[in-house]
């Protein structure tokens, strides 16, 4: 699993870099199919954002929060993220959401049986 820490209008400390890998390892821990987490921190007008974008299952899901404390933010934005994924979840083990089979198509010959064949062909 890739995971990307940007901050914008804020310069990512220490404390921030553990709090979002603890909120990241929790989304990991329950959803190991998660192939890349970009999280997004930043303020603007006193307002401390957090943005998830999640790659899953070939889809990227974004989830936002925004609050007066950025660890709250983390947290917010973390829930929903959960709430997506599960939902998602729900859907690839419905079913009706199957992957289709892939088989040999009918007509091509294997190299053995080309090779007979030209074989019978310069005979």
């Amino acid at each position: 699993m890739k995971f990307n820490l940007t901050g914008r209008h804020i310069e990512v400390t220490a404390a921030i870099e553990s709090a979002v890998k603890k909120q990241v390892n929790k989304i990991t821990r329950h959803y190991p199919e998660v192939e890349t987490i970009h999280v997004i921190v930043s303020v603007e007008k006193n307002q401390q954002q957090a943005e998830l974008i999640v790659h899953y299952f070939s889809q990227d899901l974004v989830a936002k929060a925004s609050s007066n404390d950025l660890y709250k933010s983390l947290a917010d934005a973390k829930d929903k993220m959960e709430i997506m994924l599960s939902k998602r979840k729900g859907l690839i083990k419905d079913p009706s959401y199957q992957k289709a089979d892939i088989t040999e198509p009918e007509g091509v010959l294997t190299q053995q049986e080309e090779e007979e064949m030209y074989a019978e062909s310069r005979a």
